[in-house]
């Protein structure tokens, strides 16, 4: 396995756990373990998202959703890197959950927008990585990795 190939995983597997990082402060939020603030704006709650009716998915709240996505992630770039997985395979995987991700994340974004008027800089954030990630591995893919 060449260096190359190492880093790109490894970028894979950085965003996935930035992702369940951010996820787990959102998630510690919800259950008040935690208090996230946003100093940006005025000093109300950063997760917005979850007091209103938009923070639970089938009984569970999104951001549970959200740290295991990303987790998926880290599991397949671990497998890649394991050579349990072909690299090829790993971004094609890659490339389809970020889809799936950003078309969520569109549909929040929407109702950041457009129903709640506030913004949860913290989901922003994951979107931004997620457009990055795909970015990333369509490159790869492109440029067979």
């Amino acid at each position: 396995m060449s260096a190359k190939k190492d880093v790109a995983m490894l970028i894979v597997y950085a965003i996935g756990f930035y992702g369940v990082l951010a996820s787990s402060f959102l998630l510690g939020d919800y259950l008040r373990i935690i208090s996230l603030e946003c100093t940006s704006c005025g000093g109300n709650n950063v997760n917005i998202m979850l007091y209103r009716s938009y923070h639970e998915f089938l009984g569970f709240p999104i951001p549970a959703y959200s740290a295991v996505f990303f987790g998926l992630f880290m599991v397949f770039s671990g497998l890649g890197q394991l050579g349990k997985m072909g690299r090829e395979s790993v971004f094609k995987l890659v490339i389809a959950f970020s889809l799936l991700g950003l078309i969520f994340g569109i549909y929040l974004i929407y109702v950041m927008l457009f129903v709640l008027k506030e913004l949860c800089w913290w989901c922003l954030s994951m979107d931004f990585v997620l457009a990055l990630l795909l970015s990333f591995s369509i490159f790869k893919i492109h440029k067979r990795y």
